[in-house]
């Protein structure tokens, strides 16, 4: 609001008279004058001061789309590179446990063809061990027989 509306009163009773004013009505005008002036002044500073202020929200919210920008390409970027470390360190493992698996196979196979080996030498030992077992009674049995003859011919002194 400009110098309109305000009520001065131009009476000389109203403030003493110095040497240097010789008309206190000028003197008031003048004072409105510099008061309306300095409002100005203000009001053209608070205007400049606000555009100043929009003008760095601008350039805050230009700073921080950017830096939110950047963020969001950086977090692709390292998830990106967390999936492809992720694929590589479950490709090492899996080598590995193939590996293992492939060392595993081949002691599983040793130890059937070593069971393989041993079931025929346990049937080979079976086999001889009915074998002279077979002759072991047969003997006994013509050893017992013998016996018998002998002890029946009389040949027993």
């Amino acid at each position: 609001p400009g110098g309109s509306g305000r009520m001065f009163s131009c009476s000389r009773t109203a403030s003493p008279v110095t040497a240097t004013s010789a008309n206190p009505c000028t003197e008031r005008q003048t004072e409105v004058a510099a008061c309306d002036a300095a409002e100005k002044d203000l009001q053209e500073g608070m205007q400049e001061g606000k555009e100043q202020i929009k003008e760095l929200n601008e350039r805050f919210a230009k700073y921080i789309n950017n830096t939110v920008l950047n963020l969001q390409r950086k977090n692709k970027e390292l998830l990106a590179e967390l999936k492809k470390l992720e694929r590589e360190e479950f490709m090492a493992v899996e080598k590995a446990y193939q590996k293992d698996y492939l060392d595993f196979q081949a002691r599983v196979d040793e130890i059937q063809n070593e069971l393989v080996l041993l079931k025929l030498e346990k049937d080979k030992l079976k086999a001889r061990l009915e074998k002279e077992c077979q002759l072991k009674r047969e003997f006994d049995r013509d050893f017992q027989e013998l016996k018998k003859r002998y002890e029946d011919s009389g040949a027993g002194l």
